[in-house]
């Protein structure tokens, strides 16, 4: 009998035990835990208990309300990437584990996102390699070849699920950020990063330092963006593309939520509601 087969044969499982970790940014604390309840909710719903920790990202570019004494902090330095790291610091577990920061309730579909996600928790806690699921996006389809990436996909991480094995992946990605804070320590990471994944030259060209066009972050304020900012910004991006590239390598899969004429209609009605 093969692997797969007897894989099917095996009980099914009664429920998944989820951490959900939410980076509360741009929100207010107290209506953010009000949508962190509704999220915690429908995982419960569909999966099983759910274990919550928020992180309080402390930029003092933007104060967002007194914080819960409960909520762990995070200076920000790399933004919500920075906050996932405070998070999951300590070892991982066979928990599934969904990250967010609070851009999931401003500018996406965050209950259609939410039940697709919460639809594929038992299928990622079954999952014997690292598995994730969330948005799946070609802007590295601008690279055309991609050694390290072949896919020339890359999963957003403003709302994502990993299993154990890929939150393993996700915390060695977060281990490795520049030393400190300084440009000339981010630069010289970068410079090693674009070493070992040559593909990132271009993606970061088109997407933060190149000249303003659909690909650009923030192309609307893009003069006014700080350049330490756009630095912490290319720290995200790369180590966004590191999860996806180590874990397809690692023999891992990402199952994408973003699929189906609903599902663009909602992200559209989202974000124009969110501007």
């Amino acid at each position: 009998m093969t692997i797969l087969a007897d894989r099917m044969q095996a009980e099914p499982r009664n429920s998944t035990r989820i951490q959900l970790v939410g980076a509360c940014f741009y929100m207010p604390p107290a209506t953010f835990s009000r949508r962190l309840s509704d999220l915690n909710a429908k995982f419960a719903l569909e999966a099983g208990a759910v274990q919550s920790t928020c992180v309080a990202i402390d930029n003092p570019e933007r104060r967002i309300g007194e914080v819960p004494t409960e909520w762990l902090t995070s200076q920000g330095e790399f933004l919500d990437m920075s906050a996932y790291g405070t998070a999951v610091a300590g070892p991982a577990d066979d928990r599934i584990t969904v990250f967010i920061n609070d851009t999931l309730f401003l500018r996406h579909p965050w209950r259609l996102m939410a039940a697709r996600i919460g639809k594929l928790l038992p299928s990622l806690a079954d999952a014997p390699y690292p598995a994730a699921a969330g948005e799946i996006h070609p802007t590295t389809d601008t690279m055309y070849t991609d050694q390290c990436n072949p896919q020339r996909r890359h999963l957003s991480t403003f709302c994502f699920a990993v299993n154990g094995k890929a939150l393993r992946i996700f915390q060695e990605v977060i281990r490795d950020t520049p030393c400190d804070g300084s440009s000339t320590s981010i630069r010289r990471w970068i410079d090693r990063q674009v070493k070992d994944y040559p593909a990132l030259e271009k993606l970061l060209h088109i997407h933060l330092f190149g000249p303003d066009s659909f690909w650009t972050w923030q192309p609307k304020t893009r003069g006014k963006v700080d350049q330490s900012l756009l630095l912490r910004k290319a720290v995200t991006v790369i180590m966004e593309y590191r999860f996806s590239a180590d874990l397809i390598r690692a023999g891992g899969m990402i199952m994408p939520v973003n699929i189906g004429l609903r599902y663009r209609v909602s992200k559209r009605l989202a974000r124009m509601a969110g501007r």
